[in-house]
């Protein structure tokens, strides 16, 4: 009787721990990029975002639109392929009014990286139209660089 008693507390301790686990797994592996919803093509997955925040917003660099979550994202450089185009933000977003409408605007650099040799540093501007950031076009800043500064000065982004 002992030993049934003790094979059932073991049963349930290894339940439990396995429902840990996944649960574990699922919040730190879900997040590895923004993911279609019901079969949207990416276009229509962009417009869906209203970002009130410029790190979860949508930025374009160099013709290819990145819909940023948490200031992370990340897609395959290839189907099946396990290498990834990651884009991220780099340090925290500086804030001005840069379109003279009186709310905060924000600057901040975005770093692309396609699992090589070459890290690319980008600026970004992100627009708050009524408390909805929309992200800009981006200008590349260069490759294995170490940005110091940035910020809104006098209605400008300055890097």
């Amino acid at each position: 009787m002992y030993n049934d008693f003790n094979m059932k507390h073991t049963i349930t301790l290894i339940v439990i721990a396995l429902l840990l686990f996944v649960g574990w797994w699922y919040i730190a592996f879900q997040r590895e990029g923004v993911t279609v919803p019901n079969g949207a093509d990416e276009a229509e997955q962009i417009d869906v975002i209203e970002a009130t925040d410029p790190l979860n917003t949508t930025y374009d660099i160099d013709g290819e639109a990145f819909a940023l979550v948490d200031g992370l994202v990340q897609k395959s450089i290839a189907p099946d392929s396990a290498s990834k185009n990651t884009v991220r933000t780099f340090g925290e977003p500086a804030y001005g009014d840069i379109d003279g409408d009186g709310d905060d605007d924000a600057v901040l650099i975005l770093v692309q990286d396609f699992g090589g040799s070459g890290t690319f540093y980008y600026v970004a501007v992100a627009v708050n139209d009524n408390g909805i950031y929309k992200g800009t076009d981006t200008i590349l800043l260069g490759d294995r660089i170490s940005p110091q500064n940035y910020s809104i000065f006098d209605g400008r982004a300055e890097v």
